[in-house]
Parts: C-alpha cells; structure tokens; sequence
C-alpha cells in the first residue's frame, strides 16, 4: 500500500493514478473546509497574466486535462479577458505578431462591444478553456480512495522522519518547513476569492480584467489574489475591497458579499511543479509546487510522478527535482 499524504489536488490524482495501476492507497489529511483547492475556481485560462502570454505548455496540457477529469466536473467554457490599459493591448498584439497564440482557440474584441462588460481598452476571448468543479472532484476522488483502499481523515506528522514505506508528500505549502524537502524552497503565495450575490449567471463565461467572475452554485466567485509577503490563511480587508473594485470596474455593479476565503498555495519561483523522488531517502516521493495553475498541471505531474514510483518513467525534465538538487 502506498501512502499519500495530504489531499488537495495533488494528493488526488497521485491517488487517481495509483489506483487506475492497481495499486492501494492510504490517503491521510485533515479534510478541512478551506482549503487552496476547495476555494479555486477551478479555471483552465490558455492566456494569462498582465502581458497576455500563453500559460505554460497548454497546448500539451489541456488535451491531457480534459480526458483526465470526469466528465461531471468539467464545463467548457469561453473566458472574457478585457484589457487594463492601451499598453496592454499593445503587449497582446506583440504576442500575436510573434506568434505566440498559434494553435490557442483567441479572438479580439472592440471597446465596449461587449454586452454587460466594460472594456474601454477592448479585450480578447479565448473560447478553449474551462472551469472544474474542484470540491466535487475531491468528493468524488475520496469516495473512490475508500472503495479501493484508506482514507484517513486526520493531521499527519509534518515533520516526522523519512518514512519506511513508499510514501508521497502531497501536503500543498505545508512541506515549506519540512525537513525533507525544505531544499526545494518553494515560494508560497496566498490567494483569496469572494463570493457575491448576483442575478446574472454568467453560464459558459468567465469574465476576467486580470480578476475573474465566474458563476456556480448560485452565486459568483470572484478571485484571485497572490501575495507573497502574507502566510496567514485569514481573509484581509483589503484584498476584498479590491477584488470588489475590479468587479464594479468590470461590471459598473458593486455586488454584496456573502462569503470571503483565503488559504496558501504551494507556489513556486518558476511556476510549475515540482515532483520526484528524495535524493537520500528512497522511499519518499514529492508531488506539489501547483501554485494557481493546479488544475490544469494536476493530471499530467501527478501522473509522471506515479509512472516513475510504479516503472521507472523518466520524469519529465521541467518539472523533476532531480534537476534542482544542491
């Protein structure tokens, strides 16, 4: 039986992989109500940050997320990014002159062109994303860990020795202090999100001016923040009040507030995963480092992760530790 220590979506899908091989899992975590994963949207965005660039390998990535997920937590979906400022627009034309949107499914619009939108500056669609329902795919990921193996619900050892028995540290920004694995020096970063009332369900939108609205359950998301300099999991006033400015700056609407979440997500100075095996301690394997792209990179690193537990698989060169040692 394999131990799996934590379970946001890394410690899914190591757990989702292991057992599509066979193999017995023990998962062991808190199961606590906020979590990084339980307040993400769950958003897959091809095109991203302040100077419009294509998210990491998403043209390898997406195909891989998109047959990964089951189908009850996955609903495609267009994302409606509207510019911040004339130099931003410029920075996307950059890019498409450059080529860096061939083969991303993106289309621009004109100012204010969009019906319920302000974008004084215009924007863009990219109409080949998506939005995961991410509790969901941890209830349904659990129910199938205690079908075919363990699921402990408590808090295990943070600091405990190298374990005896294979085991994965799948514990999110928890392994930043771990004496295992503190080499790897991840660079936590804290997001918070709100939940708004509103009367418009966006349905297969996103809306996004750098912060994205997205509908579900009734309500609107609107997130995310990333700090770096605030490790305490408590939401602030002051990321509500902006995420509350950039909707009104999106919307013209200043919506009520119904519920604010914050948590730590395991981030990295690279920004993309971090997974392999311990250089002195055999046993022990390291799947984490998802940062706010957890979703689409879940699937994948999880998966060259356990082809390497179970075969031998030579992880993929980006994401390997091997590669990191001191």
């Amino acid at each position: 039986m394999i131990t799996i220590l934590g379970f946001g979506l890394a410690g899914a899908w190591c757990a989702r992989h292991l057992i599509s091989a066979g193999e017995r899992v023990r998962v062991i975590d808190p199961w606590e109500s906020t979590t990084s994963t339980r307040i993400a949207a769950g958003i897959i965005v091809p095109i991203a940050g302040q100077r419009c660039k294509p998210t990491w390998r998403i043209r390898e990535l997406l195909p891989i997320a998109r047959t990964a997920y089951p189908s009850a937590v996955w609903r495609d979906v267009d994302i409606v990014r509207a510019f911040r400022s004339d130099e931003q627009r410029e920075e996307f034309y950059r890019q498409g002159a450059k080529g860096a949107y061939v083969g991303i499914d993106v289309v621009e619009f004109q100012p204010d062109s969009m019906l319920g939108l302000q974008a004084p500056y215009g924007g863009f669609i990219s109409q080949d994303a998506a939005v995961v329902d991410l509790p969901e795919f941890l209830n349904d990921t659990r129910k199938l860990v205690e079908e075919r193996g363990e699921f402990v619900v408590g808090r295990f050892d943070a600091h405990s020795e190298a374990p005896l028995t294979t085991t994965i540290y799948a514990m999110g920004w928890h392994i930043h202090n771990h004496p295992l694995w503190s080499w790897l020096k991840l660079e936590p970063s804290k997001g918070e999100t709100i939940d708004v009332e509103s009367s418009d369900d966006l349905g297969s939108r996103v809306v996004s001016n750098g912060t994205w609205i997205v509908s579900a359950h009734g309500r609107q998301r609107v997130g995310a923040t990333n700090v770096w300099w605030d490790l305490d999991p408590t939401p602030t006033d002051s990321a509500q009040q902006r995420l509350l400015d950039d909707y009104e700056s999106l919307t013209g609407r200043r919506p009520r507030v119904i519920g604010h979440h914050a948590a730590i997500r395991p981030s990295t100075q690279f920004k993309r995963p971090m997974v392999g095996q311990h250089p002195e301690r055999p046993n022990a394997w390291i799947c984490t480092g998802f940062g706010a792209k957890g979703t689409l990179f879940g699937p994948w690193a999880a998966r060259e992760l356990v082809q390497s537990i179970l075969n031998g698989h030579r992880i993929d060169h980006d994401i390997d530790i091997a590669h990191l040692r001191t």
